[in-house]
């Protein structure tokens, strides 16, 4: 089991919370979904996947890395 930090450019209301949140959670692998609005962050924790897959499901949802 992994846990992934990510930094998220345009992160700003609750609702991204919710979208983030449940469309990571619809990945298999993925165990549990804890978004920092406050922070630009979301921490992810998951099992037997790459990264580049939860990268490629926040950009799919609008949401893109800041690196």
């Amino acid at each position: 089991m992994e846990t992934e930090k990510i930094s998220v450019i345009n992160l700003l209301a609750k609702n991204d919370e919710n979208i983030i949140k449940n469309g990571l959670l619809k990945l298999k692998g993925v165990i549990d979904v804890i978004v920092k609005p406050e922070k630009f962050e979301v921490e992810v924790t998951y099992e037997n996947m790459k990264r580049v897959k939860i990268i490629n499901r926040l950009f799919s949802l609008g949401y893109f890395e800041d690196k």
